[in-house]
């Protein structure tokens, strides 16, 4: 139990933190993030991790990221979607990259960072773009 809730805490901490760091580098006063950190982080932990820690990382993402977005000036409405969303992009690209590796993820090999770019990125990209907008224009932005 104490291992699981520290790799909660842990894990919204980190993605905290990376938030942050994207939120600083936001466009201005349009407040575009191009680089959201966090995603990259939050994958790398998922393909280091066992899938039965994928919970307890994800948990921590959404929680990091609900807190993330508040203090930016987001809707807490808005920042549970969004976090949510997040977190199924993290889940949708690193099952696709286990998936495609078959192999504990090392990317030494070509084929892996095929799988990386191609298969987790584009596919997750794709299917949380979709869930987003559909969230976007449900209104769930407003508070």
């Amino acid at each position: 139990m104490v291992k699981k809730t520290a790799l909660i805490a842990l894990s919204a901490l980190l993605y905290h933190a990376c938030a942050h760091i994207s939120y600083a580098l936001a466009i201005r006063p349009a407040g575009v993030v191009i680089v959201w950190f966090p995603a990259g982080v939050t994958l790398a932990a998922l393909a280091l991790l066992n899938r039965g820690s994928w919970p307890f990382a994800l948990a921590g993402a959404v929680i990091g990221n609900v807190t993330a977005d508040v203090l930016n000036g987001t809707s807490f409405p808005m920042s549970v979607v969004g976090g949510l969303t997040n977190a199924l992009e993290s889940l949708v690209a690193a099952s696709v990259l286990v998936w495609l590796t078959r192999s504990p993820v090392a990317l030494t090999r070509v084929r892996d960072v095929a799988a990386l770019v191609i298969g987790s990125a584009g596919i997750s990209n794709a299917l949380t773009a979709l869930v987003g907008a559909g969230a976007a224009a449900s209104g769930a932005h407003r508070t």
